[in-house]
């Protein structure tokens, strides 16, 4: 009610609730404490209470650090929090946070921000080698991300549930985690620029279920064991300026009917099987793309409704086919160059596919144009 609390260099363990604040005007201040193995929280701001903490610790406790109600605020800085059963950094019910420099790892989730007005930034933290997530929201919450580390855990780097909520990522590295590097689902969004999203063991981004929205700007999605973007369910993600280079199975795949993927400015180098695929009902736009080097095909079009749009691009040098039209897919390109693929040009394939061209270039590929 009020009241303000500073503790520094004390040690802080083995109760119900660690440290907690509650209601407007109260504060808390911790510098270089331990907070560990309490039951519940290690530090917690509830019903508009503030609490900080700087090189501090908090370890073992089922949530390390949290923020709960409106006008709840949590801060941290330097801090380590790790080993916590079930959240590293949490936010709830409107409450609001921000870490700078903090390292939040192994953890069972890293940090999360649920429900409607939740939010909270990082600024060069570590959310890595977490049990399932490094940083999600979820019903609604807000995670902002610059220049972070969201490496090595189990399941994502980090991802998005639910319609309102929303990942914001800048100049962040996605790498190594067991399954997607970014996923966006269930009608979220997710904006990434500059990042890194690199040898996860699925895909680097993707999205999935109608009204999920993925923008990606000035990224590099490589080595990941699947698809560099993989849109399916209906997702949607907007592509500028990005490398999509030696994944798995392919750079961009766009999946199942209603789904999308927008490319403006991309390479699509040097992937397995196929660069850029509309597959099952899938769409993919590409404008001043270049796709090369790809082991099968460059571009292509697989499956009644699933459609390829191509204006301006190069598709060079692939291990198979340039661009390919099958099993009822339609591509349709218009002022490309289609050069020195390993056997054809273009190839459309059984009843229903169409491969359409418009002031294009054929060249030098090795069978036919």
């Amino acid at each position: 009610d009020g009241g303000d609390c500073a503790m520094w260099a004390s040690a802080v363990t083995c109760n119900h609730y660690g440290v907690c604040v509650s209601n407007p005007g109260s504060s808390v201040s911790l510098s270089c404490c331990e907070v560990t193995e309490n039951a519940v929280h290690g530090l917690g701001a509830s019903a508009g209470g503030v609490a900080r903490a700087d090189k501090c610790r908090m370890t073992n406790n089922q949530v390390g650090a949290v923020a709960r109600g409106a006008t709840s605020r949590l801060s941290l800085s330097d801090c380590h929090v790790s080993s916590n059963t079930r959240i590293g950094v949490g936010i709830r019910e409107a409450g609001s946070g921000d870490c700078a420099g903090c390292t939040i790892e192994q953890n069972q989730y890293g940090v999360c921000a649920l429900n409607a007005g939740s939010s909270i930034a990082l600024s060069d933290c570590s959310a890595s080698n977490n049990v399932r997530y490094g940083a999600a929201s979820s019903d609604g919450g807000l995670v902002e991300a610059t220049g972070c580390t969201l490496n090595g855990n189990k399941q994502l780097g980090a991802g998005s549930w639910h319609a309102g909520s929303r990942v914001v990522l800048r100049r962040c590295r996605a790498e190594l985690n067991g399954k997607t590097g970014v996923a966006c689902r269930l009608g979220s969004g997710v904006d990434a620029e500059g990042c890194n999203i690199k040898g996860n063991e699925q895909f680097g981004v993707y999205v999935s279920g109608e009204g999920s929205k993925v923008a990606a700007h000035g990224c590099e999605l490589s080595g990941n064991s699947q698809y560099g973007v993989c849109a399916e369910g209906g997702g949607a993600a907007v592509v500028r300026e990005c490398g999509m280079q030696k994944n798995g199975q392919g750079g961009v795949v766009s999946k199942d009917t209603n789904s999308k993927v927008s490319l403006d400015t991309c390479r699509v180098t040097g992937n397995g099987r196929v660069g850029v695929a509309g597959i099952i009902g899938g769409c993919v736009m590409a404008e001043r793309c270049v796709a090369e080097g790809n082991e099968h095909v460059g571009i292509g079009a697989w499956h009644s409704a699933s459609v390829v749009e191509l204006s301006d691009c190069e598709v060079l040098s692939n291990g198979g086919t340039g661009v390919t039209a099958v099993a009822g897919g339609v591509l349709r390109g218009g002022s490309c160059t289609v050069r020195s693929n390993e056997r054809f040009g273009v190839v459309s394939r059984d009843e229903g596919s169409l491969v359409a061209l418009e002031k294009c270039v054929l060249s030098d590929n090795g069978k036919l144009g």
